[in-house]
């Protein structure tokens, strides 16, 4: 079944739907997806400043999948920008590498 999300209500009450028809309260959902109590009951409450990336793990857990539709002259820019975010990414990902290995390693000017 599909159903149009134009809200954050709209997912709100889809998460909170999708639960109770699996007969799951919300602690057990919560401690399910790894993601505190209070975060599961902010989505369901529809708080408009919760993370993505839960919601999408959330929702994950529930079985729910997202689709978007993208007007086909967008595919080769997705693609595009996909590698491009993933480089980022990667990079972004060295760098703080980078500077952990930095703090633990003792200043070679001084020893310490």
């Amino acid at each position: 079944m599909q159903i149009k999300i134009s809200t954050v209500t709209d997912i709100a009450a889809l998460i909170r739907a999708t639960r109770k028809a699996s007969h799951m309260r919300i602690d057990d959902l919560a401690a399910t997806a790894g993601l505190s109590k209070q975060f599961v009951s902010d989505v369901e409450m529809a708080k408009p400043t919760v993370q993505l990336a839960r919601v999408l793990q959330l929702m994950n857990e529930l079985g729910v999948h997202v689709y978007i539709d993208v007007p086909a002259e967008a595919k080769d820019q997705i693609a595009k920008q996909r590698e491009h975010v993933e480089m980022r990414s990667h990079h972004r990902e060295a760098t703080a590498q980078r500077r952990r290995l930095e703090r633990t390693q003792p200043d070679s000017r001084t020893g310490i």
